[in-house]
């Protein structure tokens, strides 16, 4: 997986606060391993716990396959890195001698892990600079630096992948999460690029960035229904544009609220879960919020927290603000623009049927 591209993170955070007030191979795979299986025990659970095991895949190089059932919301890693990288420079050389001191102060088999992992660069660089390239990943969407993770390097993509890769802050380790129950011999995937991208620009991305093209069961889908599907989520990246508009949030929202719901919906439908779930509760929360809703607020922060919590743990720290945000929506910074919407937390109506709950929070009532 590339450092550059950082794909696999959040894209972007919603400014509605600001702006309320004012080198390849043929298949889907980057090969990460030599051919020595491994079984691998993930650092949260009981030592004698094994989850999967690091094996060759036809077609698709080494990849990780779960060995126990592996239920939905189970870190199966926390990484340290092993090396870090500056994340933005123009003098290759200095990356270069950064990597090589590190490199230095390691012991031989991690020497080793490094040396072993992907290098789609090899024609374009030196091997320090394109293992590096293939296979580092951001300290979050907007970190100045990156690292390099030899076992989350061995996960292998799908564009409708079962985990989910987050950097922790607290922890200061890569974590992944499955989000999805993983069978016995299914493998653990992640998505290297958006799986709301089209398929013609999912492909580019992989080829340009890590050097393969996809035939997921995301890009194996028949060219009409791949077609249709393409069309349906441009409309919704089209919806989730309109959403990051501040000024429409405070003039229009309940036109907004209702563009979060049409994207909640579509996300189920075209079976896309992972981060864009957490995100679509939290874009409802700031909506509500930003018209003194406190009751609805506390709602979708208790649905965005237990979405996160399945992406994240309970550790990291926007897991942490979404619970403080459950315990008091009044907190959040965007409380008291508007009072269109005030009303307290405790006006979340009880008794209701799932059916007219959801009309509620939604205001579809």
């Amino acid at each position: 997986m590339g450092f550059d591209e950082g794909l696999v993170f959040e894209k972007r955070q919603r400014k509605t606060e600001e702006k309320s007030k004012s080198c390849g191979k043929d298949q889907n795979h980057v090969e990460k391993a030599n051919d020595t299986n491994a079984i691998v025990k993930p650092g949260n659970n009981n030592d004698d716990e094994q989850l999967y095991v690091v094996k060759r895949l036809r077609g698709r190089g080494m990849g990780c396959v779960a060995t126990s059932k592996i239920p939905r919301g189970t870190r199966i890693l926390a990484e340290a890195p092993l090396l870090i990288i500056p994340k933005v420079t123009t003098d290759i050389k200095a990356v270069e001698a950064v990597i090589m001191q590190g490199l230095k102060g390691l012991t031989r088999d991690q020497q080793r892990s490094f040396f072993e992992l992907a290098n789609i660069h090899k024609r374009s660089c030196s091997p320090l600079i394109g293992i590096t390239r293939t296979n580092a990943m951001p300290f979050g969407s907007a970190g100045e630096e990156g690292g390099i993770f030899p076992r989350a390097a061995r996960i292998n993509h799908s564009c409708n992948p079962n985990s989910q890769n987050r950097w922790n802050h607290n922890l200061g380790k890569l974590t992944i999460h499955a989000f999805k129950d993983i069978e016995v011999g299914e493998e653990i995937t992640i998505a290297y690029v958006d799986g709301a991208m089209n398929f013609g620009d999912r492909q580019l991305a992989l080829e340009e960035a890590f050097g393969f093209h996809c035939s997921c069961e995301l890009c194996s889908l028949p060219e009409e229904e791949s077609e249709k599907r393409d069309s349906r989520v441009q409309e919704m990246l089209q919806l989730d544009s309109l959403l990051g508009d501040g000024r429409r949030t405070m003039s229009k929202p309940l036109a907004c609220l209702r563009d979060a719901y049409t994207i909640f919906q579509m996300l189920n439908v075209e079976g896309i879960s992972g981060s864009r779930i957490a995100r679509v509760y939290n874009d409802a929360l700031q909506i509500v919020i930003a018209h003194g809703d406190q009751a609805r607020a506390k709602v979708f922060a208790e649905k965005a927290h237990a979405a996160r919590v399945i992406l994240e743990g309970e550790d990291s720290a926007e897991t942490m603000r979404l619970k403080a945000l459950m315990e008091k929506p009044s907190s959040h910074g965007l409380f008291g623009s508007s009072k269109t919407w005030a009303q307290p937390v405790t006006a979340i109506p009880q008794g209701l049927s799932e059916a007219e709950f959801d009309g509620w929070l939604w205001k579809r009532d």
